[in-house]
């Protein structure tokens, strides 16, 4: 019996050569699949779908961030001006006031359309605890309101549109209360107190004619709860450790040691150790946080008792580097615990005049009412009225002088406004009436 041949090997050649070809298509198209998918993006353009979840309350969508870009496009010299005097009308100083406002014409409109926005969604663009502040937005708004919004204020008492002014400088609080909410730490939030002080100033010089008492009660209402909560405080406070960490972490650089120290010798900074220095700082901010819900006093008390040891401590020194963090408790000091000190009490300064305010408001109404004072704050309860106020520190009622035609809060330093006097005990706030009775 004979063998079978072989196959032919041209047959065997050429089922290799297809299954090669095949297994190299098949690697192709993986490999082109593969690059695709590498190289071509499937969101949507400027990833749209995440748009309303990345820009909550931020980017694009921060109603505080498109009105700085509205207005921060111009030289800041555009909101400058010479003060004048309110209570001497002239021809040439109001044609100052208009060249003014027309120069600022653009503030206008922005402002409008900032304040019917949602306040929840206000956010300062810079300060949030990832980078160092943004130098050009730290006191923008609070030179449009003292300049811009001021001027035109003063432009229409001038014109005898005292209500319209009364509006404008309510607006104007709202505006202040809108950007301490914003989620800024304290080199933000000092623009606050001196936009309510002079929208405070400017309503109480729009009131002083107004005998309308229709008129006061809106003024009231719409003021009414506008004031800080613990809760922007806190806020605030964590705000500034986020910008305390970051600016510790910037000054371990060569470059901004010395910017901040004045000292380029290298061999200080054996007196900087950055790790204690936040622990200082973090330790005297849960002290604070700790009580500023239920106790502001009790929080005021440890921030000025944590500084009185940190000046005594400093005291006994012979000399400033005689510590091995004497650089540290420097900037500490400086930057970040001076201002604890004093943010709850003077945050409560400014709470106690504004329920004044509101006070006084009530108190006027009810004298166009009844052709009398009342005798005593609960007689303004409940028609004119919530509740007789309290100032936050302390929690004592405001306190009404009938022969004094004065409000009084006790144990607070007064904010620096024209309409509040010193008392002859100085930790009194004095806030007499703005109105003069027949």
């Amino acid at each position: 019996m004979s063998a079978e041949p072989p196959p032919p090997e041209s047959s065997e050649k050429k089922h290799r050569g297809h299954f090669r070809l095949i297994a190299g298509g098949v690697v192709l198209v993986l490999l082109g699949a593969l690059t695709y998918f590498f190289f071509v993006d499937a969101s949507p353009p400027e990833d749209a779908d995440l748009q309303p979840i990345l820009t909550e309350g931020g980017g694009s969508r921060n109603p505080l961030v498109v009105f700085i870009e509205e207005v921060g496009a111009y030289d800041t010299n555009q909101y400058s001006r010479v003060p004048l005097a309110l209570d001497q009308p002239k021809v040439e100083e109001k044609q100052v006031l208009e060249d003014v406002i027309a120069k600022n014409a653009f503030v206008f409109p922005a402002f409008e359309k900032l304040l019917v926005t949602d306040r929840a969604l206000w956010r300062w663009p810079g300060d949030r605890g990832t980078s160092l502040p943004l130098p050009d937005h730290l006191t923008l708004c609070e030179e449009i309101a003292k300049v811009a919004l001021w001027t035109k204020l003063e432009l229409l008492l001038r014109t005898g549109e005292h209500q319209q002014a009364a509006w404008l400088a309510v607006r104007m609080h709202k505006f202040a209360q809108g950007l301490l909410k914003a989620e800024g730490s304290h080199v933000y939030y000092e623009q606050v107190p001196e936009i309510e002080k002079a929208a405070r100033l400017g309503l109480i010089y729009a009131l002083r004619g107004e005998n309308s008492a229709e008129f006061l009660r809106q003024v009231q209402e719409a003021l009414t709860g506008e004031e800080a909560q613990s809760a922007d405080l806190i806020q605030m406070l964590k705000c500034d450790y986020r910008l305390f960490q970051a600016m510790t972490q910037a000054i371990q650089r060569e470059e901004h040691f010395p910017i901040v120290f004045g000292k380029n010798r290298t061999n200080q900074r054996l007196w900087y150790q950055p790790q204690r220095t936040l622990w200082l700082d973090l330790n005297l901010r849960r002290l604070v946080l700790a009580n500023l819900e239920s106790d502001w006093s009790k929080a005021q008390t440890l921030a000025d008792a944590a500084m009185t040891t940190f000046e005594t401590r400093r005291a006994k020194r012979w000399h400033p580097l005689m510590s091995p963090n004497a650089l540290g408790q420097e900037l500490w000091s400086t930057q970040m615990a001076a201002y604890v000190e004093c943010l709850v009490r003077d945050t409560a300064c400014q709470i106690s005049t504004h329920r004044m305010l509101l006070a006084s408001i009530a108190v006027r109404r009810y004298e166009l009412t009844h052709n009398v004072l009342p005798k005593s704050l609960q007689e303004l309860t409940p028609e004119f009225l919530p509740a007789v106020p309290v100032d936050p520190m302390n929690l004592a009622p405001i306190q009404w002088n009938l022969a004094k035609r004065e409000l009084l809060a006790r144990g607070l330093r007064r904010p620096d406004c024209p309409a509040v006097v010193r008392s002859t005990d100085d930790d009194d706030i004095v806030f007499p009436l703005w109105w003069k009775s027949p």
